[in-house]
């Protein structure tokens, strides 16, 4: 669906990447790098998970900006769940050195 509307908007769909097989942020942000040869790329998702998805791409030396979609509501499980996924993000970065399982 997001898809179709960046198309209406004029993005040409060859500008598009989805990814379908991302298991985690930091797998689909070097997915992005590794398997679409990209290095300079715009991730749309909500604010907090752009966030999250940037600091994950800067720590990978790539140029990752964020689009923010229109907000969920951000409740206390939303919430909570961010709190573990930061956590995450901080373990992945400094104790897994950015290789995520399924790329190695």
């Amino acid at each position: 669906m997001m898809k179709k509307e960046l198309m209406k908007k004029g993005i040409p769909s060859y500008f598009i990447y989805e990814d379908f097989l991302g298991i985690s942020t930091l797998h689909s942000v070097k997915r992005v790098h590794k398997i679409f040869n990209q290095k300079k790329f715009t991730i749309i998702s909500q604010k907090f998970h752009n966030e999250r998805a940037i600091f994950i791409g800067n720590c990978l030396g790539l140029d990752v900006i964020g689009f923010n979609a229109k907000s969920l509501s951000f409740d206390s499980k939303i919430q909570f769940r961010e709190i573990l996924a930061r956590i995450k993000a901080i373990w992945d970065i400094i104790f897994t050195h950015f290789i995520p399982k399924k790329i190695q």
